[in-house]
């Protein structure tokens, strides 16, 4: 009590003795949740100012990202015209550059697209497909690319798919292409000695 009393100063009540160590107690509480309201309601204006200037961000991250990809398709076209119309004799050197910058700017764009939906659902816009779904069919539908990706670092896959799982409310397409991000990330860091682990 004496500890709760010291922390505020008297009152002119006080001071002329007409309250008690409980008046001074209601007076700290009171105090104290003032300075609590005051507090939340600091959280809660920095929080709304954080989020506006998330969603502000994400919004200048997609236009951006959306007027690559656009710039990025004009780019890919005739790349595509060079290689699937003779307008002239391409040694295979030629050749092998168009592939190789034509294999770029596809990956550029899928990375692009990924950026750009990201900065969606930062500010909210993205749109979600949901469905019910089975993990272990989506699971094996990505496990070519993962093999693939892990033969490439010389490791095989072990695959375990629990049988009997409840099916899961996702967006398949997007789930789809998490699991193969993920996959192909983790069969990089694989090896011969070290297979790459799949289980649900």
């Amino acid at each position: 009590i004496n500890r709760l009393t010291g922390a505020m100063p008297e009152s002119d009540a006080e001071r002329h003795g007409e309250s008690d160590e409980f008046d001074r107690i209601e007076r700290v509480v009171d105090h104290l949740g003032s300075a609590l309201s005051a507090s939340e309601a600091e959280r809660a204006r920095l929080n709304a100012a954080a989020a506006a200037r998330l969603r502000d961000e994400a919004t200048m991250l997609a236009a951006v990202a959306h007027d690559s990809i656009a710039q990025l398709d004009e780019v890919r076209l005739p790349l595509h015209i060079l290689l699937e119309t003779r307008f002239g004799d391409l040694n295979e050197n030629q050749e092998e550059l168009l592939r190789d910058a034509r294999t770029a700017a596809d990956a550029m764009g899928s990375a692009l697209r990924r950026l750009a939906e990201v900065a969606d659902a930062d500010r909210g816009a993205l749109v979600v497909q949901r469905e019910l779904v089975q993990v272990n069919d989506v699971v094996r539908a990505v496990l070519p690319l993962a093999r693939a990706a892990a033969e490439r670092q010389g490791a095989r896959v072990e695959v375990t798919l629990e049988p009997g799982l409840p099916r899961v409310r996702a967006d398949r397409a997007r789930l789809a292409e998490a699991l193969t991000l993920f996959t192909s990330d983790a069969a990089a860091a694989t090896g011969a000695e070290r297979p790459l682990v799949v289980t649900t």
